[in-house]
């Protein structure tokens, strides 16, 4: 029960599951306190240093997000494609295809290489 009771739910989701989210927020904010301080300190002035700093968090979090999800897609595709491939090699391993398959890798391979 008390499980349940640290999960961060926004409209029926659980945040936590989300991919990327963590990471995303705690660059997003660390950059807008680091932006925004390094603003004032050279400008002095608050009101404008609020905004800079308000303005890099949303920037920094926004773009991580897309790269970490990027990345994060391009890792599930390739898993899946592996996963894809074992099954089939499961499936025809020590059958007769699997002598076609091989012969067929084989030519192939030798055919791509270039002649030195």
């Amino acid at each position: 029960m008390e499980e349940e009771d640290k999960k961060l739910n926004f409209f029926g989701r659980d945040l936590s599951k989300i991919p990327c989210f963590r990471s995303s927020w705690l660059y997003g904010i660390s950059g807008g306190i680091g932006t925004g301080l390094l603003y004032f300190l050279f400008t002095s002035k608050p009101r404008i240093a609020s905004h800079v700093g308000f303005s890099a968090m949303v920037g920094i979090t926004m773009s991580y997000w897309f790269v970490c999800r990027y990345e994060w897609s391009r890792r599930v595709l390739e898993l899946q494609k592996m996963q894809d491939y074992v099954e089939k090699r499961v499936l025809i391993d020590g059958t007769e295809m699997e002598k076609l398959y091989e012969a067929e890798v084989a030519n192939v391979g030798h055919s791509t290489q270039k002649n030195v």
